[in-house]
């Protein structure tokens, strides 16, 4: 396929929500195409479009004191002898 072919399929899939995906687990549901879900956000993220904001600055744990604990330690994270 020629790349105005295989651009003009993927338009296509956005468009027309195509393939459907089943969501796993959950019978007799299907999902949004990837590329209905993916691409398109994809696209945007390519030409640097900031105008699609996915999270603000304080999202999540942001805004919380988590206490840092070490689990193992590697050879390199010991200090460097003098």
């Amino acid at each position: 396929m020629d790349r105005v072919s295989t651009r003009l399929a993927i338009n296509l899939r956005v468009w027309f929500d195509y393939p459907r995906r089943r969501i796993r687990g959950v019978d007799g549901i299907v999902g949004p195409s990837i590329e209905r879900n993916f691409v398109v956000k994809a696209r945007r993220y390519a030409r640097n479009d900031t105008s699609l904001v996915t999270n603000t600055d304080d999202w999540g744990l942001a805004g919380e004191l988590l206490m840092e604990r070490t689990i193992a330690r590697a050879d390199w994270d010991a200090p460097l002898a003098g």
